[in-house]
Formats: structure tokens, sequence, C-alpha cells
């Protein structure tokens, strides 16, 4: 099913950003709001990240990388983001934080 947003459809049938450049934080808080989540501190953190990682490298990272983004940025170990992760994105981060950062879908997220 394709969301629309502001009378334009900016995702494919499973709701990930087809175009990256279309994302902003209004979206990102509707994003959020159609999985359940209410956005706070850390959620920001994660899809700050996430966006700063895919603008560098053109690509979503892996989730180990993930974990490595969040435990450095947290100043926690790589079990601690990962549980971290899963607390704020309870469907998963590849379902959830790339969905309300904008990332485009992965192979990983199928």
């Amino acid at each position: 099913m394709s969301i629309s947003f502001k009378d334009r459809i900016l995702e494919d049938e499973d709701g990930y950003l087809v175009n990256f450049s279309d994302w902003s934080e209004e979206l990102a808080i509707y994003q959020a709001e159609l999985e359940k989540i209410e956005l706070e501190q850390n959620h920001w953190d994660v899809v700050r990240l996430l966006r700063q990682y895919y603008e560098t490298n053109g690509l979503a990272p892996m989730l180990k990388i993930l974990f490595n983004l969040v435990a450095t940025e947290k100043g926690i170990d790589k079990k601690e983001a990962s549980q971290l992760l899963y607390q704020l994105f309870p469907k998963g981060p590849f379902k959830q934080a790339f969905k309300v950062a904008g990332l485009p879908k992965t192979k990983s997220c199928v």
C-alpha cells in the first residue's frame, strides 16, 4: 500500500521512501505515527545517523554497522545499542527506522 503525504505518493507499496531527497522531519513524524512510534530524542539521533550514513555512503548500513554507529554515538557497547534500537523500533530497525529516516528499501528489508 502506497502512502500519500501532502497529496503526493512518496513511498513504495511497502512504505519506504522512493526518493531520499523527498524526506522531511514532518514526513518522519507522519511515518512514525503510521508505525505507532512517538519520536523522542533517541529516535531522532538514530534517524540522523541513518541519514548521514546514507548521504555519505550512498546506501543503508547493514545492521551490524548500525549497531556500531549507535554504540559509538551513545557511548555504549554493541549489545546495548542493539537493545536500544529494538526498544525504539520494536518491529526492527530495517522495517521502522529506515522508513522514518526516509531510506529506500534494501534487500535486507524484504
